[in-house]
């Protein structure tokens, strides 16, 4: 099997393909693995730390490539596993105070001002998966920069090549629902059927250490008794009582804790949330702040430049917290099913297609489905269930003609997913266009005489 890291020179790829060859070291086993960046000696750094690390002696005939050209990275591949990402300071926080006054929530994601850093990584992603379905129409895109619902979906929509979105959230319900029943730890121990839209899907049904959820053990233990197993001012308490609340109320769980589907049920809780987490206005300094930030990914580029060239030194791997082993990445059991190895279910994101029975078939959806090997289906009996179906269908859309508006470039399409926001506000995102005034391009910015 041939895969494709695109973003090869990422930071964060090490600490997981090591949590890879740990767990499940014949996932790679004659394996061709191509790492491509534009920053070419970043990719080949992470070669070699990869090659050097100690659990790579486990793993036999595994080849490493690096590619010169972008359509040498895609050509004749299994999967392209794409991360990357394109959030930057001042504008993280600026656009986050912004919407913090209006009311409203701020992330790369789920929300106004990840239309802003969509709409532009889009088009890179986009023109990827353009050269792939030409040079490996048969390939699985992994996508794992957001608004992955938007990109996977998009894809998927208008090329015709396999994507999925793949999220944190998979891994997040199960810190969750252990939270949610009483002990702050992580467990395996769950396996669920979840759908919605990304950040904010609900689980349908399933099972949670050997127990039916919603049959046993949500009642046993989401009750009149209940308690938050955190302190009042810890950020954890608001999410959790918020789970609980929605569970009391609908009786439906939360798939996980992401704070911009949160948003989505309690404004103004997870506002004060968000507040909390923001530095103070007052003492920023958005020009010193954005040297600071490229100082930082700097620093930890020349990090990984500076131990390739000696990758053998001591505590290279174990004292260095950008190598540290991943052990629970959701990567892990993705690779596992497609090398075919084990059976994986995962809920992901991409184009609906009647995976979710009431909802649009080309909308952007999550939902759950069960990889193998190369074939991958969809759970039967799907549903976004009625008492957020639509909060859900609008938030879909948004991000259904987000996609669209990247396919076909048009600011007035952009102009329109930012209209059928949930909860659009002109007046904010007038002002977005300023502060992302040098991230969007020309074409996009024009959509900002619809808001003036």
């Amino acid at each position: 099997m041939k895969i494709t890291f695109i973003g090869g020179g990422s930071l964060r790829l090490i600490p997981i393909l090591r949590g890879v060859m740990t767990e499940c070291p014949q996932i790679f086993e004659d394996f061709e693995l191509r790492f491509f960046d534009l920053h070419s000696e970043r990719a080949e750094a992470v070669i070699t730390l990869i090659q050097n690390a100690p659990e790579f002696r486990d793993v036999k005939k595994c080849r490493f490539i690096l590619p010169r050209t972008i359509d040498e990275a895609l050509k004749d591949i299994d999967i392209c596993y794409l991360t990357m990402g394109i959030r930057r300071e001042p504008q993280t926080v600026l656009a986050a105070h912004l919407c913090s006054d209006n009311g409203l929530i701020s992330t790369d994601q789920l929300s106004l001002t990840g239309a802003f850093w969509g709409v532009q990584l889009g088009k890179i992603v986009y023109s990827i998966a353009e050269k792939l379905a030409k040079l490996s129409p048969d390939a699985l895109m992994l996508i794992f920069a957001n608004p992955v619902a938007v990109y996977s979906s998009m894809i998927e929509r208008f090329l015709g090549v396999k994507a999925l979105g793949i999220c944190g959230g998979f891994n997040n319900h199960r810190y969750d629902l252990t939270r949610l029943f009483g002990k702050d730890e992580y467990t395996k121990n769950c396996d669920v059927v979840a759908a919605g839209i990304n950040h904010m899907s609900f689980i349908l049904r399933g099972t949670f250490n050997g127990e039916d959820i919603y049959e046993s053990i949500a009642p046993k233990n989401l009750n009149d008794s209940w308690q938050n197993i955190f302190y009042d001012d810890f950020v954890m308490h608001e999410t959790m009582d918020l789970m609980y609340n929605t569970y009391r109320k609908h009786k439906y769980l939360i798939f996980s804790s992401e704070i911009d589907g949160l948003f989505h049920l309690a404004p103004e809780k997870i506002i004060a949330v968000q507040k909390k987490l923001l530095p103070d206005i007052a003492a920023y300094n958005p020009i010193e702040a954005g040297r600071n930030a490229a100082k930082k990914v700097e620093n930890n580029f020349k990090i990984l430049l500076d131990s390739a060239k000696n990758p053998l030194q001591d505590g290279i791997y174990s004292n260095n917290p950008l190598f540290k082993i991943d052990s629970h990445d959701i990567t892990i059991p993705i690779l596992k099913a497609c090398a075919g190895i084990e059976k994986m279910r995962i809920v992901a994101s991409g184009v609906n297609n009647g995976a979710i029975s009431n909802m649009p078939l080309n909308a952007a959806v999550e939902y759950t489905m069960d990889i193998d090997g190369r074939k991958i289906t969809p759970v039967e009996n799907q549903f976004v269930p009625e008492p957020f179906l639509d909060k859900v269908s609008a938030l879909s859309e948004f991000q259904t003609l987000l996609g669209e508006a990247i396919v076909r470039h048009d600011h007035r399409i952009f102009a329109a997913a930012l209209k059928k926001y949930l909860y659009s506000n002109e007046k904010v995102i007038s002002k977005l266009f300023d502060i992302f005034k040098d991230i969007i391009d020309d074409e996009m910015q024009k959509a900002a005489t619809f808001f003036d």
